[in-house]
């Protein structure tokens, strides 16, 4: 069953695209670090452990789950393994995404603030204040 399974995963079109999203990503990713030159080796390591670990995993089993548990109900009624699934898989492309426009914005890309181009508005926090025992 486990084959049978990671066959249905590698060759559905939600895997292809975030694969595809993937590798897009790595070389964009990596070719912006040496363009700024910025590239670390251990930036890969961290690429392998947040995107594909962390956002890739995590749908691979809400997937899996999907094919082995059809439309079981999860928790609410209508909210089943298969949309928690579908769910994932926008949440993981849109990340990835997100992170394909930011290397092209570090190229020099004109791209609108709001889909990943110029800086972030800083966030103003006041400087604590030291204060001297009484």
């Amino acid at each position: 069953m486990e084959a049978s399974l990671i066959h249905s995963f590698v060759t559905d079109e939600q895997f292809k695209a975030v694969a595809a999203a993937i590798v897009v990503d790595l070389v964009l990713g990596v070719a912006a670090a040496v363009y700024l030159h910025t590239f670390r080796l251990t930036y890969l390591a961290n690429f392998a452990r947040n995107d594909v670990l962390g956002k890739v995993f995590p749908f691979f089993v809400l997937h899996s789950a999907a094919i082995v548990a059809g439309g079981t109900n999860v928790v609410i009624p209508g909210l089943d393994v298969g949309n928690l699934s579908d769910a994932t898989f926008a949440i993981v492309l849109a990340a990835l995404v997100g992170s394909i426009l930011k290397s092209l914005a570090d190229f020099g890309l004109p791209l609108p603030a709001a889909i990943g181009g110029g800086a972030a508005t800083p966030v103003v926090t006041a400087a604590p204040q030291n204060r001297v025992a009484e």
